[in-house]
């Protein structure tokens, strides 16, 4: 199911997570830096057997593009890609397999198919700006055929927490464990319960050697339409390695939490920032 927005029910929506409030966010800026961005319009690209989508060619062509029709009423655009499947033991893609390692590799290894192409996040300044830029710029469309045909997941979102390294100084090809909660008809979730406890948890269990930043945002309803995505989690990794064994121990404690805030099934998606401006 694709979500198209008008210029209208764009700036409807934005204006309605303005007027939210942060809830419980925890801002992140330091004394003497600009404060982020709260409102994300977000696109989701879903994987399928004909999907397609160019990153090298949104990183080349149609980020730029696009930077260049929003000007200042963006913060930052940021494209996330599905992370290289790593054997375990093998090490990151590109790097020396670790010394001592003995891990059998069979003769083939498939890697698991992620259920997103790609994610895209547009943190914006100036809502009105944001709107008539895009809304007149035909070449943003005509240049995104190029790049994928495939209909994304399109809504606006507001965030809730915010903690940790600033936003912009993320680097290319950072890797980015996100969770995605997706509209179930009857199902709950307690944005609340998640913000206050669960992140703070997570924080805690894997610690700041893991952790490079945090964002927790909350879909907003868009032309009288409610969120198809409910709430999503992003946590930015500073060191794989770190991350990958805090996870292990910290997994049954999490798993505890779960039925506490929600009964909808969620959506996981390891991600790596392939572009971003």
């Amino acid at each position: 199911m694709s979500r198209t927005l008008s210029r209208r029910s764009l700036l409807r929506a934005l204006g309605c997570a303005a007027a939210c409030g942060a809830g419980g966010m925890l801002p992140a800026a330091r004394a003497g830096e600009q404060t982020e961005s709260s409102i994300c319009l977000s696109m989701l690209y879903r994987n399928g057997p004909q999907a397609r989508f160019d990153a090298a060619r949104y990183a080349e062509k149609y980020l730029p593009l696009l930077k260049r029709v929003c000007g200042d009423s963006v913060e930052r655009i940021e494209l996330r890609i599905p992370r290289p499947f790593v054997m375990p033991g093998m090490g990151e893609p590109g790097k020396p397999r670790p010394s001592g390692s003995h891990t059998p590799q069979p003769a083939e290894a498939a890697a698991p198919q992620s259920a997103l192409l790609a994610a895209v996040s547009i943190w914006i300044r100036d809502a009105k700006t944001f709107g008539e830029r895009t809304a007149s710029a035909s070449q943003l469309a005509e240049e995104l055929k190029q790049v994928t045909e495939t209909e994304p997941l399109m809504q606006l979102e507001k965030s809730l927490v915010l903690m940790g390294d600033a936003r912009d100084s993320v680097p290319d090809h950072g890797s980015v464990v996100s969770t995605y909660f997706p509209a179930t008809a009857g199902a709950k979730f307690d944005a609340k319960y998640y913000g206050e406890k669960v992140v703070p948890l997570m924080v805690k269990l894997y610690g700041a050697k893991s952790i490079r930043r945090v964002e927790f945002n909350i879909g907003v309803a868009q032309g009288g339409l409610a969120p198809l995505v409910v709430a999503s989690s992003h946590f930015y990794v500073r060191d794989r390695a770190a991350w990958d064994a805090a996870g292990m121990r910290a997994l049954p404690e999490l798993m505890a939490e779960s039925p506490k805030y929600t009964t909808i099934r969620p959506l996981p998606a390891d991600m790596q920032v392939a572009a971003a401006g």
